[in-house]
């Protein structure tokens, strides 16, 4: 939850999670290396694609599923999920 975030900074806030994770070296040292480890995030906003707390948390996870349906790793925002 990110109050007061617009879909645009909600989608960049994403996107910039998203990459640390892929980047990060999760590898603890003198144990077996750790493959890449990835995040899929499902997005959505107050007043843009909800009008309730609830109705944006079903898009946000709506979001999500279709960011996981395209084979992860990815971000998706519910604009993107409706074209």
């Amino acid at each position: 939850m990110m109050p007061e975030t617009t879909r645009e900074s909600a989608k960049m806030a994403a996107e910039k999670l998203r990459r640390l994770v892929e980047s990060y070296d999760f590898s603890i040292p003198g144990k077996q290396s750790i493959e890449m480890v990835t995040v899929s995030i499902g997005t959505a906003t107050f007043f843009d694609d909800a009008d309730t707390a609830e109705r944006m948390i079903i898009h946000a996870s709506n979001a999500l599923k279709n960011a996981q349906e395209q084979g992860g790793n990815c971000t998706m925002s519910l604009d993107r999920v409706r074209t």
